[in-house]
């Protein structure tokens, strides 16, 4: 209900996004007419356009920065010392309204967009379904990747979140945590673009599950079993999180100054 009450704001941020993939598909346009090779790093130019596209509709519905500002705010106004006392945990408040928000925008956007991607690229020869099945087991991995990449990207907003209580600023922190997630995550180039020891140790990362693994998932780039295993080390990396995370308020929270409230 709070994220469609402000409509102007959602329907800002899907033209940012069509922007977004505009451009991605003339840069990527560019690179393939000036490069010799017709496979760059184990992508052609149809699977290169394709996954350009859907990580960046899928950065669009999986990511919202609403825990980080609101701790934020929170810590700023002094309201943070009101939800100390409130008979609910900090956390799972922050983790139930990221996931009430990502089903609204699944139902509201990520269908429909997800959708009419699939049915151009299919149709154009830039997605290839070997068979229904196939594709209704991807579709359903891809799923149960996109919970837990919208769940990672919240535990670590919420972890940067409650730094502020230390900072009591967010702007700074909030900059280091989206230039890293988008640099180390895949949306801004596919992880295989890095140096080969680099990307060893990136695919194991906890970010990679929050963008490019999904996507490689619903495109069909990964077997069940290699689909499996990167949700398995997604789960173990959002255990790990949360756990850090809680730690982490357990101890700033002895540290929070409130003025006034």
């Amino acid at each position: 209900m709070d994220l469609m009450a402000y409509k102007f704001h959602m329907i800002t941020w899907l033209i940012v996004t069509a922007f977004q993939v505009l451009s991605v598909f003339f840069l990527w346009v560019a690179v393939y007419k000036n490069s010799p090779h017709a496979v760059i790093n184990g992508y052609t130019f149809k699977e290169m356009i394709s996954f350009m596209v859907m990580i960046n509709i899928f950065n669009y519905i999986a990511f919202d920065g609403y825990t980080g500002d609101v701790i934020s705010d929170e810590v700023s106004d002094g309201t943070i010392a009101n939800s100390f006392i409130k008979p609910i945990s900090y956390r799972v408040r922050f983790l139930a309204t990221n996931l009430g928000v990502l089903g609204a925008k699944i139902v509201v956007f990520g269908l429909p967009m997800f959708t009419i991607s699939y049915v151009i690229f299919a149709l154009l020869g830039f997605i290839v379904i070997e068979s229904i099945g196939t594709f209704l087991l991807s579709l359903l991995l891809f799923l149960i990747a996109l919970v837990l990449a919208s769940m990672l990207y919240d535990a670590i907003s919420y972890i940067f979140g409650v730094l502020s209580f230390y900072t009591t600023a967010y702007f700074g922190l909030y900059m280091l945590k989206e230039t890293t997630i988008q640099f180390l995550s895949g949306t801004l180039v596919p992880l295989a673009f890095f140096p080969a020891g680099m990307y060893k140790v990136l695919r194991y990362l906890p970010f990679a599950g929050m963008a490019e693994n999904p996507v490689l998932i619903l495109l069909m780039r990964d077997s069940p079993l290699v689909a499996l295993q990167k949700i398995a080390i997604a789960i173990a990396w959002l255990v790990v999180i949360e756990l850090f995370g809680a730690l982490l308020f357990s101890r700033a929270s002895k540290k929070v100054t409130v003025g006034g409230g």
